[in-house]
């Protein structure tokens, strides 16, 4: 069971896999650690995640799931 994050790097959006995982909340974080986005009450399987009203960088997606916290990294162009 693993998260996949696609296209990646992105200029405006992704799309987050999570196959069979219950997702209850992601998070965007920046390279400081600070969170700039959260949403509860997710969903199952994919999901998509704007990006477009950040600027350029590394972003790090936190997702959480009935199996734990899983991280992925997503580069903006």
């Amino acid at each position: 069971a693993q998260v996949s994050v696609y296209p990646n790097p992105t200029t405006s959006y992704v799309i987050v896999t999570t196959g069979n995982l219950k997702t209850s909340q992601y998070e965007i974080v920046n390279l400081n650690g600070q969170l700039i986005y959260s949403e509860t009450g997710v969903k199952n399987g994919d999901f998509q995640v704007s990006m477009e009203n950040y600027p350029a960088g590394i972003y790090f997606l936190r997702v959480m799931t009935d199996k734990g916290m899983l991280v992925k990294k997503i580069s903006k162009m």
